[in-house]
C-alpha cells in the first residue's frame, strides 16, 4: 500500500509542477484479454483463460511527451485447469473466473515525429465483483481478497481521424503484488494478465 501512495503522491506533483497548457482526451475502448495466475514456488500450473474487457479512459497531456493516464476497467481475470483452494481444500482443474472493475493510474510517455506513440507505466487497484467456479456453477467470491493491487505498463499507438477524434490501439500488462486469496495458509497466488485493446479518444479540453 505504501509503494501505491508513494506512486500517486508522485503523479500528482508531476501534474501540478508541469502545469503548461495542457489537453485532456476522453476515450472509449474494447481489449480482449488472456490472465492466469503464478502460484508461489511455481507449486502448481495454471492455463491461460480469454475474456474480454471494456474500458473507459482520462488522459491529461501536462507537457510535451508526457500525460497523466487513469482508467476504469471492466476486467476478466482467471485461469483455467488450475488448482483452486476453497473452504479449507483444493479443488483441481478448476477454471475460476474473477469479474474486477479496475482502476490503473499511469504515466504515459509519447514519442515518434508526432507523438502518437506512447508507453505506460504505473500501479492498479482491482475491486472484486463477482468471482466464480465454471465446472461447478459455484460462486467462491467468499475464498478471495476485495481488492487486488499490482503494477501496469503497456505501449500503443493513436491513429488521428479528425481534430478533435484519434483512434488507438494498444497492448497493456498487469500483475498483482498481493496474493488473491484472503486465507494465509493457502500458499500466495498472484494475478497476470495482458490485453489488446482498440478505442477511441476525444479531445475535450
Amino acid at each position: 500500500m505504501k509503494n501505491i501512495y508513494l506512486v500517486l503522491i508522485s503523479l500528482v506533483s508531476a501534474v501540478s509542477v508541469g502545469q503548461v497548457k495542457g489537453d485532456l482526451e476522453l476515450g472509449f475502448g474494447i481489449g480482449t484479454s488472456g490472465s492466469t495466475v503464478n502460484y508461489e514456488n511455481n507449486r502448481y500450473d495454471a492455463q491461460t483463460d480469454n475474456s474480454m474487457n471494456f474500458s473507459a479512459s482520462a488522459d491529461y497531456n501536462f507537457a510535451n511527451r508526457w500525460s497523466v493516464k487513469t482508467k476504469v476497467i471492466y476486467d476478466s481475470k482467471g485461469w483455467e485447469n488450475g488448482t483452486l483452494f476453497f473452504r479449507g481444500g483444493e479443488v483441481g482443474n478448476a477454471e475460476v473466473t474473477l469479474n474486477y472493475i479496475t482502476v490503473p493510474v499511469m504515466l504515459s510517455w509519447h514519442f515518434g515525429g508526432k507523438r502518437n506513440w506512447y508507453l505506460n507505466f504505473g500501479t492498479y487497484a482491482g475491486f472484486l465483483m463477482e468471482a466464480g467456479e465454471e465446472n461447478f456453477d459455484a460462486d467462491v467470491k467468499e475464498a478471495f481478497r476485495d481488492t487486488d493491487f499490482g503494477i501496469t505498463f503497456g505501449i500503443g499507438a493513436k491513429i488521428p481521424v479528425s481534430k478533435f477524434i484519434k483512434l488507438y490501439i494498444e497492448y497493456d500488462f498487469q500483475t498483482g503484488f498481493n496474493s488473491i486469496y484472503k486465507d494465509n495458509t493457502v500458499p500466495e497466488v498472484y494475478s497476470v494478465r495482458n490485453a489488446l485493446n482498440l478505442g477511441i479518444n476525444f479531445l475535450v479540453l
